[in-house]
C-alpha cells in the first residue's frame, strides 16, 4: 500500500505538471515562475534543481579608496513553465548604492534569460548578466545586495532573489603631485594664463600708445610711383601668388584676432594739447605647449578686450585710463583634464614724447582672475574639480627712437613688461582620496623685448596701405614659479610637495607681418600676422586685426606720403591664407584633415638683356608657411629661379619661348619631409588680344627628401588664360596635368599598401597614427581667380584650386587610393 501510495503523488503530480531532476525543488517547473542566481552559468543553472542556496556572494577584496574595481558578473537562470512562458525580470538595484553600482549586463526588464529552445516544462533557459563594480568611498568592509525580483510577483511562488556583493575599502592608491604629468601640467597652465591675461592687455594698450605718437615733421607727399600694377597680369606676368602655384601642401598653426575702434591723431607735432578720444581693442591667441617628461601637451586659446579713454594734454604727453577682460580656455592632454579662466582689469596708460622721433610708452594696470579646473584622475575614473581666484598687478615700460622719411618708418625700440600674482589657496572635490590641496601661491614675470618695427606707405584707390614689419628679441626672467600642494585629507599634517613646472629664463623669437588699410573716410583696418618661436616647449601665433575711426572727424590720411622710390625691379611681398580640405591628400572622409594656411612670400626679380631678341630672368623667392593646427608641415623655403627667353621680334602677337631651371631648399618641422626640389622645362607666352594673354609650360620636377617616401618626380604639362579687365584687374584660369609620384598620408589600410613604391610612419599628424603612401598617379589640378587692382602697387587675389589625383595601378582589394582636395585662398600682393 506504501509504494501504492507513493506512485499514485508521483502521478499526481506529473499531471501537475511538475517536472524535476535527481534534486528537484517543488516550487519550481509547472505553473510557477522561477529564477535562480550564481557567481557562474552553471551555478545559476544548478541552483534552480536545489543544487545550491540560490543565492550567491561576490568578494571584491581589497580596492584602495577612491578607485573603481574590474567588473564582477551575476549569472540569472530561470525555467519553462508549462505554457512555455519565462520568468519576467523587474528593476534590479543595488541596495545601499553607495559603493557598489551595476555597470552593465543583458539582465533587464524587457530582457531577462533567454527562452530555452525545448518548450518543456521545466527546461532550463540561458542566463543574462549583471555587472556590478566596487568603487568605495570610505575604508572599511562594505557589504550591499543585489535584489533581482519577478515582475509581477506571483502567489505562491519565489518572488525573486539576491546577491550579496562585499568588498573592503583599502589604502588610497595616489601618485604624487610632481610626478604626475596632469597636475604638473595644470599648475603651469595656470601660471601661464595669468601671465597671458596680462601680456594680452600690455599688447592692446602699447598698440593704442604707438597710435599716439605725432610724427616728427609731417613730411609731404612725393609723387607716387606709377610704373606697374600688382596683380594686372596673373600668372602669365608672374604676379599671382607663388606660393600656391608651386604646391598644394604648405603649412600654419594658431593665430590671434584683435579688434580695436579708436580715435587716431595723426596731426602734426604742432597740433598743441586737447582732444579726447575713445578706443576698444581686442586679442584673440591660440598655442600650444609640447609634452615633456613631466607635463602633459597642452593646447590653449586667449581672448581679450580692452577699452580705453585718453586726453592729449600737450603735444607731447598723452594720459589715459583703460578697463581689460579676458577669457582663457587649456586643454591638458587629451582626457578631458582642462583649465578655464576669466578675468577683468584695469590699467593707467600714457605715452610721452621727449623730442618729436623719441617717445616713452608706459602703463600700469590691476587684475583679478577666477580659475576653474577639471583634472581627471584615473585611479578614481572621476574628475577632481576645483574654483580658485587670482589677482595680478602688471605694468610695461617702452622706450624708443622714430625715424621718418617720407612715406617710411623705421623704429627701433625697447619694451620691459613685468606681472606679480597672487594665487589663494583652493581645494579640490571629487576623485576620492585624491583630490588636492593648492596652497596660496606667488609668481612673477619680468620679460625685456628689444624691437625694430618698419613701416611704408602705399597709394591705393580706396585710400593708403601701410604694410609694416616687426621683429622682437624677447627674454623672460620669470621669478619662483613653485606651488605648494597636499592631498586634501592630509592638509594638516602634510606631506606637502613642491611643483615647478617648465624652464626658465627663456628666449624667444617675435616675427610679425601685417598692415593698416587707410580709407578716406577716416576708417582704418588692420591685419598683422606674428609668429613666436621660444627655446622652450610653447609655439603661438597670432593673427591681429583692428579697426579704427576717428571721432573728430579729421582725415586719417593727412600727412600721408608714398615711398620714394621706382617699380623696375620690384621686390614683391605676398601674403595670405589658405582653406584646404584635404591637407593630407586621403581618400576616405573619415581620414581627411583640414586646415587653414597662413603663408608669407617675397620674390625678387630682375631682367638681363643678351641680345635684342634674348634675355635672360634671374629670381630669388623665399616662403614661409604655418599651418593653423598641423604644425608638421610647417615649412621655410628659399630658392632661384634662371630663365632664358627668346622673342624673334618686336610684334604685339610675337610669343615669347623660355628655357628654365628652378631649384629651392625646403626645411619643415616634420623632418622626413625637408630637403630640396629641381625643375627644368620650357615656357612659352603670347598675347592673343589687348586682353587675353597665354601662358603654356612643360616640365619636370624632382624631389630630394630624408624619406624615401618623399624622394618623387613627377612630368607636368601646364597652361594659363588672364583676361584683363582694365583698370579693375584680371580674371585667370589655369590647369595642370601631372603624371608620376604623388604622396598621401592616412591610416594602415591595403587600399594604401597595396599599390604603394613606398610607405613610412608619418611624424606630421601627431596622434592620428597616419604613414604615409608614396605612389604612381596622374594628377589634373584646375585654377580659377580674379586679381584686384588696389592701386599702381597693391592688389587683392581670390582663388578656387581643385585637385584630383588617380593612381595609374592599384593592386590594393579595397578599391583605388583616389583623392580629391579644395583650396580656398586669399592673398594680398605688395611691390616695393
Amino acid at each position: 500500500m506504501a509504494v501504492l501510495g507513493r506512485l499514485a503523488v508521483l502521478a499526481g503530480l506529473i499531471a501537475a505538471g511538475f517536472v524535476f531532476s535527481t534534486a528537484a525543488r517543488a516550487e519550481c517547473g509547472g505553473d510557477v515562475q522561477c529564477i535562480a542566481v550564481g557567481a557562474t552559468a552553471a551555478e545559476a543553472s544548478t541552483n534552480h534543481h536545489g543544487g545550491g542556496s540560490g543565492t550567491v556572494t561576490l568578494d571584491f577584496g581589497s580596492v584602495p579608496v577612491g578607485t573603481t574595481s574590474a567588473a564582477m558578473t551575476i549569472f540569472v537562470a530561470a525555467v519553462t513553465r508549462t505554457d512555455g512562458a519565462m520568468a519576467v525580470l523587474g528593476q534590479i538595484t543595488v541596495n545601499p548604492a553607495v559603493d557598489f553600482q551595476i555597470t552593465g549586463g543583458t539582465c533587464s526588464t524587457t530582457n531577462g534569460p533567454r527562452h530555452p529552445s525545448s518548450t518543456t516544462a521545466g527546461d532550463i533557459g540561458t542566463p543574462c548578466t549583471i555587472t556590478v563594480a566596487f568603487n568605495p568611498q570610505t575604508a572599511g568592509v562594505k557589504t550591499a545586495t543585489v535584489d533581482v525580483p519577478l515582475n509581477p510577483p506571483c502567489a505562491g511562488c519565489i518572488t525573486g532573489r539576491t546577491a550579496t556583493v562585499t568588498g573592503t575599502g583599502g589604502p588610497p592608491v595616489r601618485i604624487e603631485p610632481p610626478r604626475d604629468p596632469k597636475v604638473v601640467g595644470l599648475i603651469h597652465a595656470q601660471a601661464q594664463t595669468a601671465k597671458r591675461f596680462s601680456r594680452a592687455q600690455i599688447v592692446n594698450f602699447q598698440r593704442r600708445m604707438e597710435s599716439l605718437h605725432r610724427d616728427g615733421g609731417g613730411g609731404e607727399a612725393v609723387a607716387e610711383r606709377s610704373t606697374g600694377r600688382a596683380g594686372s597680369a596673373p600668372a602669365a606676368s608672374g604676379l599671382l601668388p607663388t606660393a600656391f602655384a608651386s604646391t598644394l601642401v604648405s603649412a600654419a598653426t594658431t593665430g590671434t584676432a584683435s579688434l580695436s575702434y579708436g580715435s587716431d591723431r595723426t596731426a602734426g607735432w604742432s597740433g598743441g594739447a586737447g582732444g579726447t578720444g575713445i578706443w576698444i581693442g581686442g586679442n584673440i591667441s591660440f598655442g600650444t605647449r609640447d609634452a615633456t617628461d613631466d607635463a602633459s601637451a597642452l593646447r590653449f586659446s586667449t581672448d581679450g578686450v580692452s577699452v580705453g579713454i585718453d586726453r592729449r594734454f600737450s603735444e607731447r604727453l598723452v594720459v589715459g585710463l583703460g578697463l581689460g577682460y579676458a577669457l582663457d580656455r587649456t586643454a591638458i592632454g587629451t582626457d578631458g583634464t582642462r583649465s578655464r579662466s576669466s578675468g577683468s582689469s584695469i590699467a593707467l596708460y600714457g605715452s610721452y614724447q621727449p623730442t618729436r622721433n623719441t617717445f616713452l610708452d608706459g602703463l600700469i594696470g590691476y587684475g583679478a582672475l577666477r580659475h576653474d579646473s577639471d583634472r581627471f584622475v584615473a585611479a578614481a575614473n572621476d574628475f577632481a574639480r576645483a574654483h580658485r581666484r587670482s589677482d595680478q598687478l602688471f605694468g610695461s615700460l617702452a622706450a624708443g627712437y622714430e625715424h621718418r622719411a617720407p612715406g617710411l618708418l623705421l623704429s627701433p625700440y625697447g619694451r620691459l613688461d613685468f606681472a606679480r600674482d597672487r594665487f589663494d589657496e583652493a581645494t579640490e572635490s571629487g576623485a576620492g582620496g585624491n583630490a588636492l590641496t593648492y596652497f596660496e601661491q606667488k609668481l612673477s614675470a619680468l620679460q625685456l623685448s628689444l624691437g625694430l618695427r618698419a613701416e611704408s606707405q602705399h597709394e591705393t584707390n580706396f585710400g593708403w596701405m601701410l604694410p609694416r614689419l616687426r621683429v622682437e628679441l624677447k627674454h623672460d626672467f620669470d621669478g619662483d614659479r613653485a606651488a605648494t600642494v597636499a592631498f586634501a585629507d592630509q592638509v594638516a599634517s602634510g606631506p606637502f610637495f613642491s611643483v615647478t613646472p617648465g624652464g626658465v629664463k627663456r628666449d624667444a623669437l617675435l616675427v610679425g607681418v601685417g598692415g593698416d588699410f587707410v580709407f578716406r573716410q577716416g576708417l582704418k583696418l588692420g591685419v598683422d600676422y606674428q609668429v613666436l618661436r621660444s627655446s622652450g616647449t610653447e609655439h603661438s601665433q597670432a593673427i591681429r586685426v583692428w579697426l579704427s575711426k576717428e571721432l573728430d572727424g579729421k582725415s586719417l590720411t593727412a600727412g600721408l606720403a608714398s615711398a620714394a622710390g621706382g617699380y623696375g625691379t620690384p621686390v614683391r611681398v605676398e601674403a595670405g591664407v589658405t582653406r584646404d580640405d584635404n591637407v593630407n591628400r586621403a581618400r576616405d572622409a573619415a581620414d581627411k584633415r583640414s586646415d587653414y594656411l597662413y603663408s608669407l612670400g617675397v620674390t625678387k626679380g630682375i631682367a638681363l638683356p643678351v641680345t635684342s631678341q634674348t634675355r635672360v630672368l634671374v629670381t630669388g623667392f623665399a616662403n614661409a608657411d604655418k599651418l593653423r593646427s598641423i604644425r608638421g608641415l610647417d615649412r621655410v623655403s628659399a630658392g632661384a629661379q634662371g630663365e632664358f627667353q627668346y622673342r624673334a621680334s618686336g610684334e604685339f602677337a610675337a610669343p615669347i619661348f623660355g628655357l628654365f631651371g628652378r631649384a629651392s631648399l625646403e626645411e619643415y618641422h616634420s623632418g622626413l619631409r625637408s630637403g630640396y626640389r629641381t625643375s627644368l622645362g620650357l615656357t612659352a607666352r603670347q598675347a592673343w588680344t589687348d586682353r587675353i594673354h597665354a601662358f603654356g609650360s612643360l616640365a619636370g620636377n624632382w624631389r630630394h627628401a630624408r624619406s624615401d617616401v618623399f624622394d618623387a618626380r613627377d612630368y607636368a604639362a601646364r597652361f594659363n588664360l588672364d583676361y584683363a579687365l582694365g583698370q579693375t584687374g584680371a580674371l585667370y584660369l589655369g590647369g595642370e596635368y601631372r603624371r608620376g609620384d604623388t604622396v598621401s598620408s592616412a591610416p594602415a589600410a591595403l587600399v594604401y599598401t597595396g599599390g604603394a613604391k613606398a610607405f613610412v610612419a608619418d611624424d606630421a599628424y601627431g596622434a592620428s597614427l597616419f604613414n604615409a603612401y608614396r605612389y604612381e598617379a596622374k594628377t589634373v589640378l584646375w585654377t580659377l581667380g580674379y586679381n584686384r587692382s588696389l592701386g599702381p602697387s597693391d592688389s587683392l587675389d581670390l582663388s578656387w584650386r581643385q585637385a584630383q589625383s588617380t593612381p595609374t595601378s592599384q593592386s590594393g582589394t579595397g578599391g583605388s587610393s583616389r583623392y580629391t582636395a579644395n583650396q580656398v585662398s586669399v592673398v594680398y600682393l605688395i611691390l616695393f
